[in-house]
């Protein structure tokens, strides 16, 4: 049997199911045969090693399970009872301060969590603040021949210059790590609601 041949009765037999996932098995075993010629097989000798036409139809309900046609049940909505609406009526006053009280504390720790990252951020721009000065000290001292004073201030300089790249790249890990406690933090809170 060729490979068309085998695609075609594997398509014909798979009759009953949506178009959409005959083509993905009929995809999926072409490329099965492809890649057993690819190893070396002959046509035949590849649609031979996948088993006859009823022996992959047979194996295919067991990969993939038809799903269970759905119920009247599931179908069916969930009615609000009268005394259910009376209740969340009635509870009002204590479950919506609740909420607020919740959504204003993660609120609060989202942007405090935030407000520290940037305020980290002061620290390297001070840093490359007092390099710049420092550079601006070692011109001037070497201008006016004041070489002691003017090798200090390059020292100076080259070493703010070292922490402020040093401090960024600090931040910048403390941004990654703040980041990932906010997306943990807002997975849990999704997780709590739905």
């Amino acid at each position: 049997m060729t490979k068309l041949e085998f695609l075609d009765s594997l398509r014909k037999g798979l009759a009953g199911m949506p178009l959409e996932d005959i083509e993905k098995f009929v995809e999926y075993y072409k490329e099965s045969i492809e890649d057993r010629m690819e190893d070396g097989l002959s046509e035949e000798d590849a649609v031979s090693a996948m088993g006859t036409v009823e022996e992959v139809i047979a194996s295919i309900p067991v990969e993939n399970p038809a799903p269970a046609p759905k119920t009247e049940e599931k179908k069916a909505k969930k009615k609000w009872g009268a005394l259910e609406i009376v209740l969340l009526i009635l509870g009002f006053p204590l479950w919506f301060p609740l909420i607020v009280t919740v959504f204003s504390v993660v609120l609060t720790v989202y942007i405090v969590l935030w407000t520290a990252v940037i305020s980290l951020y002061a620290l390297p721009v001070s840093l490359g603040v007092s390099a710049l000065g420092m550079a601006v000290a070692c011109g001037i001292c070497a201008v006016t021949g004041q070489i002691a004073f003017a090798l200090l201030a390059l020292g100076a300089c080259l070493a703010l210059v070292g922490l402020t790249i040093f401090s960024f790249l600090l931040c910048n890990l403390c941004v990654k790590a703040v980041a990932w406690c906010t997306k943990t933090l807002w997975k849990v809170i999704k997780g709590i609601f739905v």
